[in-house]
């Protein structure tokens, strides 16, 4: 209902130990990659992917994105 402007701030990785990832810059230029900033009109949806540069002993990961929190499989 409303116009949302978002940016890669909005989007983490969080391991169970703690450590916070943010979006890699291979992001921008990837197939449906995310760029620095996105608006979106009301009514209006968007696909984007965003790509972490993660320590791959991470676990428990958990992927914040616009104030929401999802556990992913492992």
């Amino acid at each position: 209902n409303r116009t949302s402007n978002f940016t890669t701030h909005d989007f983490t990785l969080v391991s169970g130990d703690g450590r916070r990832f943010s979006p890699a810059g291979q992001t921008a230029s990837i197939a449906k990659g995310f760029f620095i900033s996105q608006t979106v009109q009301p009514g209006l949806a968007t696909e984007n992917r965003v790509v972490f540069d993660v320590d791959p002993a991470a676990r428990n990961l958990i992927f914040e994105a616009l104030g929401l929190r999802f556990r992913l499989p492992e």
